[in-house]
């Protein structure tokens, strides 16, 4: 095939874009295009390709993502970031020798996208637009940003030491939904709506979420929850597996008219002075190359990262 590359180079013992070239060409492609990240996504069809391959984290493949949605020519990822969300829940975890193998027999499959509308303007997501812990804790880490020099494990663990101190001080706030016109209002701890089962430090929210099932997943979590909460990154802080049981609801079409500022993927936001945010899903926008190893419990998976290095 032929393919091109956008690459966001990370820290540590991330491979050069030589060597990210010569892996995918020795297995039979051609690299047409190798387009590092402050060139910026708009530079993904200037030359013909049957492939668009996305190397780094889920900051890198979210804003490739969103701009080859509606396109014909297939996304695959190769993941280098921290978390990996969106590798872990396309099956794309693994190393980067097995991966490439696997494209000549890869099925493409279309991927849902959500598209969030607020008095801000609007904005496509891959995994989620959600208020309370994951809010707070995005602005708590990107108060004191994680040094990049360490391990993504590390990282991880800082990650969620910083959510366990969020949850510490979170009160429970009104909110007001609307899911497909069903009308909600209750105090929540979490709103989450969810388009892949894991956001942040891989805080998988749901297990339930597919995003290729052409509605979102909402996870709702009360005050009764806060235990569960407290409990569920306890165990991740220990290193021991975990799963939260929180309350779910499926819609395509939700629409938030009172809460508390929001992230849309990893993009903080404001909540609006006037006005109400639109969240609807785009069904199978995305055409997308998946990985070799789908399924697993998230345990496994985040196992199974340790060793996708190349």
């Amino acid at each position: 095939m032929k393919v091109v590359v956008f690459y966001n180079k990370s820290a540590g013992s991330s491979p050069e874009a030589d060597e990210i070239r010569s892996t995918i060409e020795r297995h039979g492609h051609h690299v047409v295009d190798l387009i590092e990240k402050n060139r910026g996504v708009e530079r993904l069809f200037d030359r013909a390709s049957d492939l668009i391959v996305v190397v780094g984290g889920d900051g890198t493949v979210a804003s490739v993502a969103r701009e080859v949605a509606g396109h014909d020519v297939p996304l695959t990822v190769l993941p280098l970031g921290t978390a990996n969300n969106i590798a872990l829940s396309l099956g794309c975890d693994a190393p980067m020798d097995e991966l490439i193998a696997h494209w000549a027999r890869a099925d493409v499959r279309h991927a849902d996208l959500g598209m969030a509308r607020g008095p801000w303007g609007e904005r496509r997501f891959v995994e989620a637009v959600g208020g309370g812990l994951v809010a707070r804790s995005i602005a708590a880490i990107d108060a004191q940003p994680l040094d990049s020099s360490h391990e993504p494990d590390h990282r991880l663990e800082l990650a969620i030491g910083g959510y366990l101190n969020v949850l510490a001080q979170l009160r429970a706030i009104p909110w007001s939904l609307r899911l497909d016109g069903a009308r909600l209002h209750d105090e929540f701890l979490l709103v989450e709506v969810l388009n892949m089962k894991s956001i942040g430090p891989n805080f998988v929210v749901s297990e339930a979420t597919d995003a290729f099932d052409g509605a979102f997943t909402v996870a709702l979590a009360r005050e009764e929850h806060r235990d569960e909460l407290v409990a569920y990154w306890q165990a991740r802080m220990a290193g021991e597996s975990a799963r939260l049981e929180l309350e779910i609801r499926r819609a395509a079409h939700v629409v938030l008219d009172a809460g508390s500022d929001l992230h849309v993927d990893d993009a903080l936001f404001a909540w609006p002075e006037s006005g109400s945010v639109d969240l609807r899903i785009e069904p199978g926008v995305l055409h997308l190359l998946t990985g070799p190893v789908p399924g697993g419990s998230a345990d496994q998976r985040r196992e199974a990262r340790s060793d996708a290095r190349v």
